[in-house]
């Protein structure tokens, strides 16, 4: 077999044991995305934070390869990517990166309103998950208006695995933060449905070696 022709098999074959399943979504979370929106009138008034300075949250809704029936189970996960609160290039030696920073930056119901005035989304999550840093990686489940269904959550870096609520349409995604607009980053998230299957990394890492090592050994062959 050609060597350039068996590398190329290799090479997809590795790359095949990583891709997501049905089921499955892998989704950009930029640091400037806002877990949910708010007006002070109608749109979630009871969960205001902030400043509305950042981007829309990242939404996978009715529509995706994810299944939303009330009851079903979403797993959330972090797969890789950095987020800054503070510009310039993210670097885990600075405070306030993602997905859950080591930052002394903690913000929940226990600590003060940030420098915007506000609290930050943070302050409208189980206490029991505290504590919830800047620009950790947080999530809400909303109607197909945006509406708040259920109570707002931290996922860290998970994986995380969550109950879809009664009347949830959509899945939002963003950072705990105040002002978003001077963030910097983005944070890769794996978002899989009750009907995803996918292998723990440890298998993934088994398998994708398996396929190459298998592969390399079918290049020796004449």
């Amino acid at each position: 077999m050609n060597h350039s022709r068996g590398l190329t098999l290799a090479v997809f074959l590795t790359a095949s044991a990583f891709s997501l399943s049905a089921g499955t979504l892998a989704v950009t979370v930029s640091s400037t995305a806002m877990p949910w929106q708010w007006d002070s009138t109608s749109l979630n008034a009871a969960f205001q934070y902030g400043l509305q300075d950042g981007t829309a949250p990242t939404t996978i809704g009715t529509g995706s390869e994810i299944a939303f029936a009330a009851g079903g189970t979403l797993t959330i996960m972090y797969l890789g990517g950095l987020s800054s609160a503070f510009g310039g290039t993210p670097d885990v030696t600075a405070e306030g990166y993602g997905p859950n920073p080591p930052s002394p930056f903690v913000y929940d119901a226990s600590a003060n309103l940030g420098s915007s005035g506000q609290p930050f989304p943070s302050l409208y999550m189980d206490p029991a998950s505290y504590p919830i840093y800047l620009n950790t990686l947080v999530g809400a489940f909303t109607d197909l208006g945006g509406n708040i269904v259920g109570t707002p959550f931290a996922v860290f870096d998970g994986p995380l695995s969550v109950v879809v609520p009664l009347g949830a349409a959509q899945l939002q995604l963003g950072v705990n933060d105040d002002f978003f607009a001077d963030n910097t980053g983005s944070l890769l998230v794996q978002v899989t449905g009750p009907d995803g299957n996918v292998p723990e990394p440890t298998s993934l890492l088994l398998l994708g070696s398996g396929l190459a090592l298998l592969a390399i050994r079918y290049c020796g062959r004449p």
